[in-house]
């Protein structure tokens, strides 16, 4: 396995958020992040309101194998803001394990999976709700390579249209139309 590995991670939907009583819909949106003082946040697709964009994170760590059991983990936390008085309230949060996605990168071109995780709230066994995301696990090379000076886990590949590519600095999120 190569000294490092970059990782796509791409929210699908997310399932079995509450719905508010009222006509004003709520705005969900998703902090995530591998290295805690880099954290990326996006809206993300809920309900069935239509075609969404489904945001995109790029990471890149040191994918070497070893035995710490501090393993890099993916965090993702949902929140919900209301549409009047514009207050955020956390709703829960999926730990996910990157180990076992390296696992199965072979080295090949790309290694992808979907998978459905559990939100919870913090020291609560009850779930409340499943996020949906789908990790691609890549060798590095092209455009992450080209720019050194950026630390690679403070950067996020965007994607606007088909026309405009790059990489940006920590803050920034793309989305696939």
């Amino acid at each position: 396995m190569t000294a490092k590995l970059s990782i796509e991670v791409r929210i699908i939907s997310a399932r079995g958020l509450r719905q508010s009583p009222s006509l004003l819909k709520p705005q969900w949106f998703a902090v995530c992040w591998i290295d805690p003082s880099s954290k990326y946040c996006t809206m993300i697709p809920s309900g069935n309101q239509g075609p969404n964009p489904k945001p995109k994170f790029n990471f890149e760590i040191d994918g070497r194998r070893s035995s710490n059991p501090h393993d890099p983990a993916l965090i993702l936390e949902i929140y919900r803001r209301d549409p009047i008085f514009l207050m955020e309230k956390f709703h829960g949060a999926a730990t996910i394990m990157l180990r076992e996605f390296f696992d199965n990168f072979r080295g090949e071109e790309s290694h992808e999976e979907i998978s459905s995780f559990q939100l919870r709230k913090r020291n609560s066994p009850s779930p409340r709700g499943f996020i949906d995301i789908s990790v691609r696990v890549y060798e590095p090379q092209g455009i992450v390579e080209s720019h050194q000076e950026m630390q690679p886990q403070r950067s996020v590949r965007l994607e606007m249209g088909q026309s405009s590519t790059g990489v940006l600095p920590a803050g920034t999120v793309s989305h696939d139309p």
